[in-house]
């Protein structure tokens, strides 16, 4: 291994994170939107996977081909860290002038914003899911009420006849309540399925865009490769003619 090798193996090993690296970090983590996935999750672990594979592919800045999701997660979490603190302080300190905002703190204050919405989102779902869920268990209950009720007022009828009848109104609650559970399950899976399509569609143009963008700068850097081929050349022609000029200048003399 020659010594420029060995400098470029070195390199891909180790890697200093400047502010460059940490803006294309949180353009990544705003596209993908990590933030919306419970932490430690297959899923997000899928896109932390997917944000470290779009860095290490990266053309515009170097990032170290081993680069793995933990490092890149353990990155972000360290920048959005200091960036909450800053937050803290900044909100304490009043009649202190802010410092202008650069890109790195306008994507760090989006990604606080839709995390705190992702959140609020999932908890008032997660509401919504109960209170469902409890509305129809108070049905049910409601419904066995009434039938009690309506034995309870029929004195007349055999010990033997309600037992059995106590015996079926309660199968008869029981297959409502699974009944129900289930149409309950299945619509939760019909909107998680729906919301997954949502996000693959996003990703997918989101990704297409990217591609596009990445094909239009090669064949921008190739146009200019070729306008610059193109101006040697004429340099060199003129050139030549010059040279040839000159010799028959010369040789008149």
């Amino acid at each position: 291994m020659d010594k420029s090798d060995k400098h470029m193996s070195q390199a891909s090993k180790s890697m200093q994170w400047t502010r460059e690296h940490d803006i294309l970090l949180c353009r990544e983590v705003l596209a993908l939107e990590v933030y919306k996935h419970k932490k430690g999750t297959n899923e997000a672990g899928r896109l932390w996977d997917e944000i470290a594979k779009n860095l290490r592919g990266c053309q515009t800045v170097r990032f170290k081909s081993n680069l793995s999701q933990r490092a890149v997660r353990k990155r972000f979490n360290l920048i959005q860290g200091r960036f909450k603190e800053n937050e803290k302080t900044e909100l304490a300190a009043s009649g202190i002038s802010v410092p202008e905002q650069d890109e790195l703190d306008v994507l760090l204050e989006d990604i606080a914003e839709r995390e705190r919405d992702a959140i609020a989102e999932a908890s008032e779902k997660k509401g919504q899911e109960k209170a469902t869920a409890e509305d129809i268990r108070n049905q049910a209950l409601e419904r066995m009420g009434q039938t009690k009720k309506r034995k309870s007022e029929d004195g007349q009828e055999p010990k033997e006849r309600k037992s059995r009848r106590s015996s079926n109104e309660a199968l008869q609650f029981m297959q409502e309540k699974a009944e129900s559970d289930k149409a309950f399950r299945e619509e939760e899976l019909k909107i998680r399925k729906k919301e997954e399509e949502t996000k693959a569609a996003q990703f997918q143009a989101m990704f297409t865009q990217q591609q596009s963008f990445l094909q239009a700068m090669t064949q921008q850097q190739a146009q200019q490769q070729q306008q610059n081929q193109h101006m040697q050349m004429l340099m060199a022609q003129q050139s030549q003619a010059m040279m040839s000029v000159l010799e028959k200048l010369l040789s008149k003399e």
